[in-house]
């Protein structure tokens, strides 16, 4: 949740923004490398799955689809935290802001999709 936030109040947004590289290259840049983060963070539970084909038998397509989907809904929560981060200058704010907002979508997307 220190995306944004921790840059300005350490700070160095100045520093940032002082860069030859427009805003958007800037907020580009932080979201892959948070998101690159996560692919590796998600890249070391790739064992799991890889014991249970070993061992038994594990549909390949639902493993993927579910990894797909984990990275993606990962993606949109760290762009969403990270929006949330550019607004507030506290560490604590802004994980209870982005924890508030990726929960109410959270929970409108499962009963949006329950009643479907």
């Amino acid at each position: 949740m220190h995306l944004w936030s921790e840059e300005e109040r350490s700070g160095t947004l100045e520093i940032l923004f002082s860069l030859p590289l427009k805003d958007i290259e800037l907020a580009f840049g932080k979201f892959l490398a948070a998101w690159s983060f996560l692919g590796f963070v998600l890249s070391f539970t790739f064992l799991i799955p890889a014991t249970i084909f070993y061992l038994g038998d594990l549909d390949l397509g639902t493993t993927f689809v579910g990894y797909l989907g984990i990275f993606l809904l990962g993606g949109a929560n760290l762009a969403l935290g990270s929006f949330v981060s550019s607004l507030t200058k506290d560490q604590i704010s802004s994980y209870l802001l982005g924890l508030i907002f990726c929960l109410f979508f959270f929970y409108w997307g499962i009963d949006h999709f329950s009643n479907f």
